[in-house]
């Protein structure tokens, strides 16, 4: 059975939810909670248009009851990101890498976190990159040399849900790790 915040999906059955909103959706997961009766929807909240997550909230819970607020700071920030980026001269942008938790791991163009790094007004180096995966060759980190790494951080012996923050020793752990490598 899938598990991740849970030990089963029979613990989390025990619950008898409505439905189960995760930020990280998987078949297997809604097929493991399809016998208990349990819908998966997957909500994340680094989407490039958190309006649609809003009209999804909207739904599931049958009220707008605070959506308006929400969507109203929500798109005073996005348009505020959006006015910064735009101002940005081509030759001054900033070329970054963000690398998932797994090393040399990069994102490319269409994945919300390389959408990110592009509507901030930076250059994801590994956009426009053919690869098969998300596995980047170490040496490419080298010749791209970009201003800025992006490094995901999971919590020591949690899984990879998000919802058990880093502590400081893992943040200090993933730095030592990132600094030992070769380059």
């Amino acid at each position: 059975p899938y598990t991740t915040l849970f030990r089963s999906v029979e613990a989390l059955a025990e619950f008898e939810p409505e439905v189960l909103i995760t930020a990280f959706y998987t078949e297997d997961l809604e097929k493991s909670l399809a016998p208990f009766g349990i819908p998966v929807i997957a909500l994340v909240g680094y989407d490039v248009n958190m309006n649609n997550s809003i009209d999804v909230i909207e739904q599931v819970f049958g009220t707008t009851e605070g959506s308006s607020a929400l969507r109203a700071m929500f798109n005073e920030v996005n348009d505020s990101i959006s006015r910064i980026a735009a101002a940005i001269p081509d030759d001054a942008r900033k070329t970054a890498v963000w690398e998932s938790v797994k090393d040399y791991s990069a994102v490319k163009a269409n994945n919300d976190w390389g959408k990110m790094i592009e509507r901030a007004g930076g250059v994801n180096v590994f956009a426009d990159v053919s690869f098969e995966n998300s596995d980047i060759d170490g040496e490419a980190y080298l010749v791209a040399d970009p201003d800025f790494i992006f490094k995901m951080v999971a919590a020591s012996g949690a899984d990879l849900s998000g919802y058990t923050p880093p502590s400081e020793e893992d943040y200090r752990a993933a730095a030592e790790a990132y600094l030992a490598r070769p380059g």
